[in-house]
């Protein structure tokens, strides 16, 4: 059956209400929000809930867990590292 918007949020099938009109300047604001973030995880994790589709859970949590080890070792997780111990935004490159 359908259900409002408001039904959606509460059951946490979408993150955002916005009113009529506000909706191309809140999509902006977390697209701003998702391009300061490091873009391997982002890879990781939009191919994690594509998955989420088609796999079943052992080998949802299978890939996922292969994805993340993939990251250990990237200059991205060693800048990650060094930002968060030198207190300052991270300058992600993508490798």
């Amino acid at each position: 059956d359908p259900i409002t918007a408001e039904q959606a949020l509460a059951a946490g099938l979408v993150m955002q209400c916005v009113d009529d009109g506000e909706a191309l300047q809140a999509t902006l604001a977390l697209a701003q929000k998702l391009a300061a973030r490091a873009p391997l995880a982002l890879q990781a994790a939009k191919a994690s809930v594509k998955d989420a589709a088609t796999l079943d859970e052992t080998a949802h949590l299978l890939a996922e867990r292969r994805r993340f080890l993939s990251l250990l070792g990237t200059a991205d997780e060693a800048e990650g590292l060094a930002a968060f111990l030198e207190k300052r935004p991270p300058v992600w490159r993508g490798c």
